[in-house]
This record gives structure tokens, C-alpha cells and sequence, in this order.
């Protein structure tokens, strides 16, 4: 891969939507995902979240793709935590 590809990119804005089986399951998601992204300081990503019906939709904003690709994988581990504890749960 060409590193000159990525060394211009000066911020990174999208938006990713997890689809859930329920709604029951995309608000156990939010509620206890939203916590987090509300108490976790970073300065390079802002992430914000919203549920509708069975979506938890997350908009991110980073400075740079190396704390975009963090802020991803932290988002997408808090989601299988909660799904997994979910699981033992029930």
C-alpha cells in the first residue's frame, strides 16, 4: 500500500449503522455503549451515538485515521461485550 495514499488526509467523518435482531437488543446496546463514549476523553475522535428502533447509528469525527480505526474497534468491542453478557444473561 501506497503511504502517501493516507498522509494527506486531514480529518475523517462517517457515519455506521449496526443493524440489531430488536429493538430490545439495539437499547441494551446504547444504553450501555452511550456511557462510555459520553466519559471516554479523546482529542483526535468524537463519536456520537443515537438508537432508532433496531439501530444504533454512530457518527464519528476523527483528526486522523489511526484514532479513527481506534475509536471503530473500541465501539465494535463494547458491542460484542454487551451482546455476550446479554447471552449469559438470558
Amino acid at each position: 500500500m501506497d503511504d502517501d495514499l493516507f498522509s494527506n488526509i486531514k480529518s475523517i467523518k462517517n457515519e455506521i449503522t449496526f443493524n440489531f435482531d430488536s429493538s430490545e437488543d439495539a437499547k441494551i446496546v446504547y444504553d450501555s455503549i452511550s456511557i462510555e463514549l459520553e466519559t471516554s476523553p479523546d482529542y483526535r475522535s468524537i463519536v456520537h451515538i443515537s438508537h432508532l428502533i433496531s439501530k444504533i447509528i454512530l457518527n464519528i469525527e476523527s483528526k486522523d485515521l489511526t484514532s479513527y480505526r481506534a475509536s471503530i474497534n473500541s465501539v465494535v468491542k463494547w458491542i460484542n461485550l454487551v451482546m455476550d453478557i446479554r447471552d449469559l444473561v438470558n
